[in-house]
């Protein structure tokens, strides 16, 4: 009988093939999916595919995240800019954020900015931007958006949540932290400059005006942030920002190397595992080969004698500034952000209602660049956003020869276009 039985079971086993074994896992996948990307899109705990890979593969990194700028470049195009560039960490609200400081060329500068960054792009790639600014003489920070590069959230996944409303909270706290001189100190930071330097808090001359600079989606909901926050965010400055209903549009015939960020569950996995490929496509696609590239980053790091152009160089910059942000443990939740903002819109929140039209009363610069293709080719119109705000209020400009990227690009024409234009407001 026993004999029986150990030929039964060795029979079973045998029958057992590789098919068999590979199924495993995949089921466990499938699984996985249906949790991180079902689930939460029908109103779970908003923990994502791609938020929690990143999580997973920060284990064990440092919780301080290091600057990944390649500082020989720098130092060759502006030598005397890393004795004035800080980088730090700052808890706003419930999320922890690397920012980058550039303390102003003036003693009492008029103008702060807080400067976020595009994704894939990290602060570090804002270096050359921040610094421009910063010789019209103003406080500059720069930072990445929530959820990627470096901004992390220090609360519990089933806390976590990504609608317009929360990235408009969390903007408000980050603006109210660095902006607010009278609540802040340099020890509030962990930086040798702080929020502020000990100077401009013992004389109390910080600046009078806030700017806050967003590029593409991000605008939705700094629009949100500054409607309920008139005292705290003072203009805005819009970067390739066309309205909500020109964003769908937009963000509908946008596509990754493989698939759309549009694709629910298999795009957020995908774009994660090829988040290099996908940023790299990315940033080919924003900074315009056909445009004039001004970039003195990207001249100081030109070989001798090279047959690239000054974007290639450019690209090839920035491509190794995120590469080495993402071995870092860098987040790109892109197609999570794409999702939960433009594909169940209707259900998430209904944009109008946030924002109605003609209800922002501060000033907004709208910009964008001549050669950006990727908004002409799905008939998207960033000036489309001017719908939102009175329209006395309402300034724009156009880089004819940049890309999506404009202040990357071309960071000399867009920071003196915002110095004259903030000169006309004041």
């Amino acid at each position: 009988m026993a004999g029986e039985e150990f030929l039964m079971t060795g029979g079973a086993l045998a029958s057992i093939t590789p098919l068999h074994v590979m199924a495993i896992p995949m089921v466990i996948i499938l699984l996985i999916l249906f949790y991180y990307g079902c689930y939460d899109q029908l109103g779970g705990s908003g923990h994502h595919i791609d938020d929690a890979l990143m999580r997973l593969q920060r284990r064990g990194l440092p919780s301080n995240a290091p600057s990944v700028l390649d500082e020989e470049v720098v130092a060759h195009s502006y030598p005397e800019l890393l004795k004035r560039a800080r980088l730090f960490n700052v808890v706003a609200g419930t999320t922890k954020h690397r920012v980058l400081y550039l303390r102003p060329v003036v003693e009492r500068p008029k103008y702060q900015v807080l400067y976020v960054c595009e994704p894939p792009l990290v602060c570090d790639a804002a270096v050359e931007v921040a610094h421009e600014l910063r010789l019209r003489g103003m406080r500059v920070f720069a930072t990445e958006q929530l959820g990627f590069g470096f901004s992390q959230s220090i609360v519990s996944a089933q806390a976590r949540k990504y609608t317009i409303e929360d990235y408009a909270a969390w903007l408000e706290s980050l603006c109210a932290k660095l902006f607010t001189q009278e609540s802040e100190s340099a020890n509030d930071v962990d930086g040798e400059d702080g929020a502020h330097s000990s100077q401009d808090q013992a004389q109390g001359t910080g600046p009078t005006k806030n700017i806050v600079v967003v590029h593409g989606s991000a605008a939705l909901y700094a629009m949100v942030a500054a409607k309920r926050n008139p005292d705290l965010i003072h203009s805005l400055v819009f970067v390739q920002a066309p309205s909500f209903e020109h964003q769908v549009s937009w963000a509908h015939g946008l596509r990754g190397p493989y698939l759309s960020f549009m694709h629910p569950w298999l795009s957020q996995l995908v774009t994660q595992l090829t988040r290099v490929t996908t940023s790299a496509r990315l940033i080919d696609m924003f900074i315009s080969d056909e445009g004039k590239c001004t970039s003195s980053w990207s001249l100081g790091a030109r070989e001798p004698h090279s047959d690239a152009t000054n974007s290639q160089v450019l690209v090839a910059l920035l491509k190794r500034v995120v590469t080495r942000a993402f071995e870092h443990g860098a987040g790109f939740p892109i197609a999570s952000l794409s999702q939960l903002f433009y594909q169940w819109h209707e259900s998430i929140c209904d944009f109008d209602a946030l924002v109605p039209r003609n209800s922002i009363r501060q000033p907004v610069m709208l910009m964008w660049g001549g050669q950006d293709s990727s908004h002409t080719h799905v008939g998207s119109d960033p000036n489309s956003s001017r719908i939102y705000f009175l329209e006395p209020k309402v300034s724009e400009t156009v880089v004819e020869d940049a890309g999506h990227f404009v202040d990357i690009q071309q960071p000399h024409a867009f920071a003196s276009s915002v110095a004259t234009w903030l000169a006309t407001i004041s």
